[in-house]
This record gives C-alpha cells, structure tokens and sequence, in this order.
C-alpha cells in the first residue's frame, strides 16, 4: 500500500492515494494500524497543502517537504522566494550535502531556487535507491555467509554517497558487520 500510495502521491494524484488509505482504513481492525493509516492521511493532508499553497510548515519533515515543493514546480506551479521558504532551504540544503554557498547563489532567483529543489529531491532519491539495493545485495551476501561481500556492498555506497542520513546508515550497518564473526 505504502510504494502505491507514494507513486500516486508523487504524481499529484492526492484523492486517489487518500482513497487507498481511506480503503486500508475501513478494512483495518487493529487500532495501531487504523492509528498509522490515520497519520499517514494526515501526512499526505499536509503534504497536499504544501504542494498547493507553496508554503512550508513547521512541524512537517523536512523531506517531505522538499518533495512537495519539487513536485508544485514540477506541476508548473509558481514558487514564491518568500523569507521562511529561503530560511527552510538553507536549513534543509545541508541535510542533502549542499553547500551554504551553493544554497545561498541558487535563493537569489527563483529559477535557481526551483533548480535546488531539483538537486535535492535527486540527491534524496538517488541516495535512497543506491543505500536500499546496497542493503539489499548486503543481506543476500550475509546468508551466503560472505561477510566481506556484504562490507563491500556497504563500503561502495560510502565510496560515492554525500548525502549524510545515508553515509550515517551504511556506516552503521558497516559497524554491525564488524561485529560478526567471520565465516570459517
């Protein structure tokens, strides 16, 4: 449900994501999933709004925000350099590895701006993808008992990752090895 709901989210389509929620919702008895399907409805509400208003807000991650704001541009829709839009962008950039300077060149137009937010939904994603097929290949080499492949798998992804969320969890799961004992 979750990669669906991304997918129609990440092309606009907010009433069809709400619906699949809304359609887990009323099929769901557990109360610790019906209170999860009910944040992640509220999620995509404010994610929505971000989106259709331009407007960041306090209490929603920094991420999603991100992507909401690069989808509205996607969409054709204005940006306004604003001075809390700027102010969320110089915050947000060095979580994504860019700069203070490149941030601050890229706030000077809204071209620019609209371009950062390009890079950092790229930078998002494609150090998403990158750490996920490392894991994925880390654990196929971990069951074959290949605890050297599976640090390969790790030490590639912080040979080329920027991003530090990402080099933090390959680091992580790299140290994890480390403590494993070593097939004989």
């Amino acid at each position: 449900m979750d990669s669906q709901v991304d997918a129609l989210r990440d092309n606009g389509d907010f009433a069809d994501a709400r619906k699949v929620i809304e359609d887990a919702l009323t099929a769901e008895v557990v109360p610790h999933y019906q209170e999860q399907l009910e944040i992640r409805l509220d999620y995509l509400a404010t994610f929505e709004t971000i989106f259709l208003t331009g407007q960041v807000e306090q209490d929603f991650h920094p991420w999603g925000q991100i992507r909401a704001l690069a989808l509205r541009v996607q969409r054709g829709k204005t940006l306004e350099l604003r001075d809390d839009l700027r102010d969320f962008l110089r915050r947000t950039a060095p979580t994504v590895a860019i700069s203070e300077t490149e941030t601050e060149e890229s706030l000077r137009i809204v071209g620019g701006t609209e371009a950062l937010l390009a890079v950092m939904l790229k930078r998002m994603d494609d150090g998403k993808q990158r750490l996920s097929q490392a894991l994925h290949r880390m654990i196929r080499c971990q069951e074959a008992g290949d605890l050297e492949g599976a640090r390969h798998q790790l030490r590639t992804v912080l040979a080329v990752e920027i991003v530090p969320q990402y080099r933090r969890m390959a680091e992580e799961n790299l140290r994890s090895l480390d403590v494993l004992p070593s097939a004989s």
